[in-house]
Order: C-alpha cells, then structure tokens, then sequence
C-alpha cells in the first residue's frame, strides 16, 4: 500500500507596522509649521489661520470645517489631527504570501 502525501500550501502573513505615533522630529517639524502661523504666540489659531495652516500643509479644509473645531484651536488639537493622519495613511496592513 502506498500514500501519496500532497503539501497544502502554507500562507505566510507579513504585517508591515509603522510606528504607532509621529516621531519627535515630525512633531518638532508640525511645531515650527504651527508657529509660523501663529504670529501672536498665544497658542492658538482662529478658525481662519487654522484653515490657513491646514492648506499649507496638504489639506483642504474650509473655514466653515476649522470653525466647527471651535473657536480656537490648540497646538495639542493640530497635532492629534495630523497623528490620525499619519495612521490613517500608514495603517498597518496584511499582506499574504504563497
């Protein structure tokens, strides 16, 4: 009697992680972007810097989309948006190999 064996194919995963928040010196860059355009140096921008700001740096956000953040928005509020940028952009993914 003989047995045949037949290899099932293994599937071998790959997940690619970023790292799970901005680097020091990514956030060191968003600080100096933000204080260029906060010219008072009081911490905060008006909805229309915000929006300004956000331009510059890649995004299209209208004045009417800053203004429903408040009216002002903190350093600590830019750059949590731009750290769920950056997961969002570079979540990890699954990649399958045969």
């Amino acid at each position: 009697m003989s047995y045949s064996v037949r290899a099932a194919p293994i599937l071998y995963f790959c997940l690619t992680v970023p790292q799970d928040q901005l680097s020091s010196e990514q956030q060191q860059e968003y600080r100096e972007v933000w204080d260029h355009f906060d010219v008072g140096k009081t911490g905060s921008l008006a909805p229309k810097e915000y929006a300004v700001l956000m331009r510059a740096v890649g995004e299209d956000v209208s004045e009417q989309q800053a203004s429903s953040m408040g009216a002002s928005i903190s350093f600590n509020e830019f750059l949590a948006n731009r750290q769920a940028k950056w997961l969002d952009l570079f979540a990890p993914k699954i990649h399958v190999l045969v």
